[in-house]
């Protein structure tokens, strides 16, 4: 036998079981039509599953991944990273065409222009952005882009090397490793020229020999 409750009758009973648990602050009623089951999320019971189960269909109606949202893997954190981080230079062009606007009107002239540049560089992508802006930088492109992936402009970087370099002399105390980008033109045509003299030496000393054969 089941039994039936008109709306009215069931609002009476569930105001009345409220009011008699009222001092329970760890109890919550709840009157429903339907069947209500409670599922225990602090084990490791099916009815998480059922839960997870859920939670994908959710992601799965929209078309876009879960990692998207809470990644799990190396690959899903950084493809969220840099969602995040397209997401804001959207918003980063927009301000700087519009202080490259503000610049050109208040103080470009016909032969000075200004523009503005916001890099794509956040708190995660800066030691990497450096690392190939650097790369770059080896094939002839910009210099100061790997500089200013650190954070630092053209005048700190002006003074900075003076005060190392004429004050400090950090370049006279601390010398890199020789290659082909710290070695000076004057180094560059010494060992030139030293090759060019010991090809030389070798080829008298060829001639020498063959000379002596020859007698």
């Amino acid at each position: 036998m089941n039994l039936v409750f008109e709306p009215d009758e069931a609002a009476d009973m569930h105001e009345g079981v409220c009011e008699m648990l009222s001092n329970n602050p760890d109890v919550d009623v709840v009157t429903s039509y339907n069947k209500v089951n409670l599922l225990d999320l602090s084990g490791d019971a099916d009815d998480k599953t059922e839960v997870a189960e859920a939670q994908q269909l959710i992601y799965d109606s929209a078309g876009v991944s879960k990692e998207l949202f809470s990644a799990t893997t190396d690959a899903g954190l950084n493809l969220s990273l840099n969602n995040d981080l397209s997401m804001m230079m959207v918003l980063g062009h927009s301000f700087a065409h519009f202080f490259t606007a503000l610049l050109n009107n208040k103080f470009g002239t016909r032969k000075v222009s200004f523009r503005l540049l916001i890099l794509p560089i956040s708190f995660y992508n800066s030691m990497e952005y450096c690392s190939k802006a650097k790369d770059l930088a080896a094939f002839g492109y910009s210099f100061l882009t790997p500089i200013l992936s650190t954070g630092i402009n053209q005048t700190n970087l002006s003074d900075l090397k003076a005060l190392e370099n004429d004050v400090l002399e950090l370049d006279e105390i601390l010398k890199p490793l020789q290659s082909a980008y710290t070695q000076s033109g004057k180094t560059n045509a010494i060992t030139a020229q030293a090759s060019k003299d010991a090809e030389k030496t070798t080829a008298t000393d060829i001639e020498s020999d063959e000379a002596d054969e020859n007698k």
